[in-house]
C-alpha cells in the first residue's frame, strides 16, 4: 500500500467533513476491518443529501451546488481522488446522509494494508473531535486536500 496515497485519501475525507458542516460540530473518524476490507469512515453532521446527488459526489469535478461561496477555492476533485485512491488499492467508496448525518468513506483491501504496529496512532483509532479543531490539526501539519 501507498502510505501517502492512503494519507491522502483519509485527510481528504476529513478536509470535506470540515467545509461542509458547523464549526464547532463533532466529525467521528472510523477505521475498521470490513471482512476483507479496510474501511475509513468520516461522519459529521449536516444537512441532508438527496440520493441523486450522493451517487456523483466521488466524480470528478462534480459539485452538488455550483454556486457554493468557495466554489473557486475546491475544483470538485476531492472526493474524486479518494475514489482513485481505494480503487488503485482494490477498494471502493461511499456515501451515506441519513438522520442528519453524512458519512463518507472508503475501503482498501485488507491485504495490501500497512500493519497496524506501522500505521500513525491517531490512524488506527476511532476518533472524534470539533471541526474547528480537525481544521486546525491539518493546518498545522501543512496539509490540505
Amino acid at each position: 500500500m501507498n502510505r501517502s496515497l492512503f494519507g491522502r485519501a483519509c485527510t481528504n475525507l476529513l478536509m470535506n467533513a470540515i467545509q461542509h458542516c458547523e464549526p464547532d460540530a463533532s466529525i467521528s473518524v472510523t477505521i475498521a476491518r470490513d471482512g476483507d476490507q479496510v474501511r475509513v469512515a468520516v461522519a459529521n453532521p449536516g444537512a441532508p443529501i438527496a440520493p441523486d446527488i450522493l451517487e456523483h459526489l466521488f466524480d470528478r469535478f462534480y459539485r452538488a451546488e455550483a454556486s457554493r461561496t468557495n466554489s473557486r477555492e475546491n475544483h470538485g476533485l476531492g472526493l474524486a481522488i479518494v475514489k482513485a485512491i481505494a480503487e488503485m488499492h482494490r477498494g471502493t467508496v461511499s456515501a451515506h446522509s441519513a438522520n442528519g448525518v453524512n458519512t463518507f468513506s472508503f475501503s482498501v483491501a485488507a491485504s495490501v494494508t500497512t500493519p497496524a504496529s506501522e500505521m500513525p496512532a491517531a490512524a488506527v483509532r476511532t476518533n472524534t473531535g470539533t471541526a474547528t479543531d480537525a481544521a486546525y490539526s491539518s493546518l498545522a501539519k501543512g496539509k490540505s486536500a
